[in-house]
């Protein structure tokens, strides 16, 4: 087996996969989850590592620690996701806003996993970014959670490409 690492991937035997975007570990009966990026993996492994860390921890958690420091966002869906897991069902956790009135559209937390009596801390730095500002903002927001670290890149804010679709041949040129 040939291992190499090669910027934040992991290559074996010239296949690249990335790290998980979860981690999490115990201390005690609080659980500490450190999110890397919002990715399409990223919901079902949290819901995955709560439950392990709610079993490990005997019969309910004691408080988690949500460590987004370096977490540059992801997904703005997955976001939500996460977000949601924290909050009550309903809870507006922002706004998305499109170029028209049919992109636009709140974010809302739809599937509540985490009992509302745990207390949760978030951890931030300058490198939390887009939509792991706008979790930990939800979070801080609705009063569930204490966030705490360094002031984050200040984005705040999801970018989605979309495709422009041109019937004709055409020459971009600056203006």
């Amino acid at each position: 087996i040939r291992l190499s690492l090669v910027g934040s991937e992991m290559c074996i035997r010239d296949r690249c996969r990335r790290p998980p975007s979860v981690r999490w570990d115990m201390n005690g009966k609080v659980a500490i989850v450190t999110l890397a990026a919002f990715d399409s993996k990223t919901d079902s492994q949290l819901r995955a590592a709560l439950d392990a860390a709610t079993a490990r921890a005997g019969s309910r958690l004691g408080g988690l620690v949500l460590d987004l420091r370096g977490n540059a966002g992801g997904l703005l869906d997955v976001a939500e996701q996460v977000a949601g897991v924290m909050l009550r069902k309903g809870s507006r956790i922002g706004n998305l806003y499109g170029r028209t009135p049919a992109d636009s559209r709140a974010l809302v937390a739809r599937d509540s996993l985490l009992p509302h009596d745990v207390p949760v801390v978030v951890i931030v730095d300058r490198r939390t970014g887009a939509g792991a500002e706008i979790v930990a903002a939800a979070l801080q927001d609705h009063g569930r959670a204490l966030v705490i670290g360094e002031k984050t890149a200040g984005a705040g804010t999801i970018q989605i490409l979309s495709l422009i679709h041109i019937s004709e041949p055409t020459r971009l040129r600056r203006i």
